[in-house]
């Protein structure tokens, strides 16, 4: 009965005629009942049938607006494959490999809400998949490096730019980290969604959200990775220094004005 189950979703999500609307239900559906659907014997099968079939819905181009269907379907996904139980490496071994490196093209090119799921799933499979991962950890670091080397851009793009000043600092609060992050959309269901403001999304490589959760996945990983520490404690260490040190434009101006007039500068927003 469970793969009967399991074979109608596989036909409705492969269907070209199936409308995104009708895509968006049948995934949060699988979503929502995660764990009926991963308990048991049935695990083996939803594994086998439906790994291939989502990550082909990922394999579309990267969607900026939060509230389209195309963003929403993918986002969907992701919170699926985040959720996939891992603990018995037996079941998930096989598909590792294929659902890390998906991820890890994923962060390079997508919006911030999807990265930062996409870290999220490859810091829980290279934790419980070390022998079938270890190939792809040193790729992963090299990653959260880029990241970090990019945030001295990010924060002059952001906070430096004409737009970022008219708007008296709007676009900072739209791309910063939210209350309950990571991901407060992983609670979220279509309802919720449609009701959502749309806000465009920022892209992944360039988001503080995304940096926010490098450190935890960094010691991660290193902890997963001992082997790796010689090579990358030397590597991380300046660069996390430095984008602790990060100020945006107006702030150190601020801060050279107040320390050649000898007074401290302190400013609260409203």
């Amino acid at each position: 009965m469970a793969d009967r189950t399991i074979d109608t979703v596989v036909a409705r999500l492969s269907d070209p005629s199936l409308d995104t609307k009708g895509k968006i239900e049948t995934l949060t559906s699988v979503r929502d009942n995660i764990e009926s659907w991963c308990s048991g014997g049935s695990y083996s099968v939803f594994l086998e049938k439906l790994i291939d079939v989502f990550l082909g819905l990922l394999d579309g181009p990267p969607v900026f607006t939060s509230t389209s269907s195309e963003q929403r379907i993918r986002n969907c996904v992701l919170e699926i494959l985040h959720r996939l139980p891992i603990t018995d490496p037996e079941k998930t071994e096989k598909y590792a490999q294929r659902i890390v490196d998906k991820c890890l093209d994923i962060v390079r090119v997508d919006n911030e809400d999807n990265a930062v799921l996409c870290l999220k799933i490859i810091m829980d499979f290279e934790r419980y998949h070390i022998k079938a991962l270890h190939d792809r950890a040193q790729p992963f670091l090299d990653l959260i490096m880029e990241l970090f080397d990019g945030m001295q851009q990010t924060v002059r793009d952001t906070f430096d730019s004409p737009q970022a000043s008219d708007n008296n600092g709007d676009s900072v609060v739209t791309n910063s980290p939210r209350p309950g992050s990571p991901v407060a959309s992983q609670t979220s269901g279509v309802g919720a969604e449609e009701q959502q403001t749309t806000r465009t999304l920022t892209k992944g490589m360039n988001s503080f959200k995304v940096v926010a959760e490098c450190p935890i996945i960094v010691v991660s990983i290193f902890q997963a990775y001992k082997t790796l520490l010689p090579k990358n404690v030397p590597q991380f260490t300046p660069r996390i220094q430095a984008a602790l040190k990060l100020q945006a434009g107006p702030q150190q101006r601020a801060h050279e004005s107040a320390a050649a007039k000898a007074t401290i500068f302190h400013k609260l927003r409203p």
